[in-house]
């Protein structure tokens, strides 16, 4: 944990140069850039996982019944999202917070029950309080993703505070019924420490990127690694080699989508990343879910 505190403090220094010489605007663009490019990666190991979860150990390649069926779940997403856009930003919101929880607390949480709260409220606070310091953008991206108007919210504060409060005294809690320890406590308030410095000092979107890739991403490969090395031998450089063709096809997509569709602004660009990037969750998290359901049965 030490050795990943030092890298997020790292990724700290960088992103408060990178806030003070670079414009707001060339901000979200990096943001959207380490979004595509990092974060879509992470889930182009699905295939290998859900192998694993058949009893296929030795397959070099997906299934065509994966794809089928990670498409569907992906394009079944996306027709909601057509029909009931608000309903479907609030799901992604909601499964989005637990996923992002599961990646950072799975392997801190000492024992396997009742995990899905702690998951859940540390989401909560990583995806919201970027959400809620940047309301005015948020509320700018999601009429552009709903045709909702929102309000603006006058006790920003308050609400980033008690978001705070809330995931800390669970964790005091936590600590005190000895759920985590005292250097998992210490590890937890100093990464959300490092979080609010970079929430706080870049715009809605880098900020978001940041912990996407840097948080989210590289615990959820870790969490593939130590998966699939339970059943055989699998190293980095394995990983690369399997998803690097998946990332290839889905980041080619996107792009040819871009260049189909004419944006007037970033918020309009986010927009389509943020459908996109929501589609091919739904599928990436219920295979996770799997995995994770698998370690604590094995």
């Amino acid at each position: 944990m030490k050795n990943r505190l030092t890298y997020r403090f790292i990724v700290l220094g960088i992103v408060v140069v990178i806030s003070r010489i670079v414009s707001y605007e060339v901000q979200e663009i990096i943001g959207l850039c380490l979004i595509v490019l990092g974060g879509i990666p992470h889930g182009a190991n699905d295939w290998r996982v859900d192998q694993l979860l058949s009893g296929k150990i030795n397959l070099k390649s997906p299934s065509i019944r994966f794809f089928i069926r990670y498409l569907l779940v992906a394009l079944g997403f996306v027709l909601v999202w057509i029909l009931m856009p608000f309903r479907a930003l609030i799901i992604f919101l909601v499964i989005s917070a637990y996923h992002f929880g599961q990646s950072e607390m799975e392997r801190i949480l000492t024992t396997p029950e009742n995990k899905r709260l702690p998951f859940l409220l540390w989401g909560v606070f990583a995806l919201g309080f970027p959400l809620i310091l940047h309301w005015g953008e948020t509320i700018r991206y999601i009429e552009t993703l709903t045709a909702t108007q929102l309000p603006l919210i006058n006790s920003t504060p308050i609400i980033l505070i008690t978001v705070s409060s809330i995931l800390i005294l669970f964790l005091l809690f936590q600590t005190a019924s000895n759920q985590i320890n005292g250097s998992q406590l210490g590890y937890l308030l100093t990464s959300m420490a490092i979080l609010i410095l970079i929430f706080s000092t870049t715009s809605l979107l880098l900020g978001f990127a940041v912990y996407f890739v840097v948080w989210h991403s590289t615990d959820a490969i870790h969490l593939q690694l130590e998966f699939i090395n339970r059943k055989k031998k699998y190293e980095i450089k394995n990983w690369i080699k399997d998803t690097m063709p998946f990332s290839i096809l889905a980041i080619f997509f996107l792009v040819a989508v871009m260049f189909l569709i004419e944006f007037d602004d970033v918020q309009s660009l986010g927009a389509l990343v943020f459908i996109f990037i929501s589609a091919i969750t739904i599928p990436h998290m219920l295979i996770t879910e799997k995995m994770v359901d698998s370690k604590l049965n094995a």
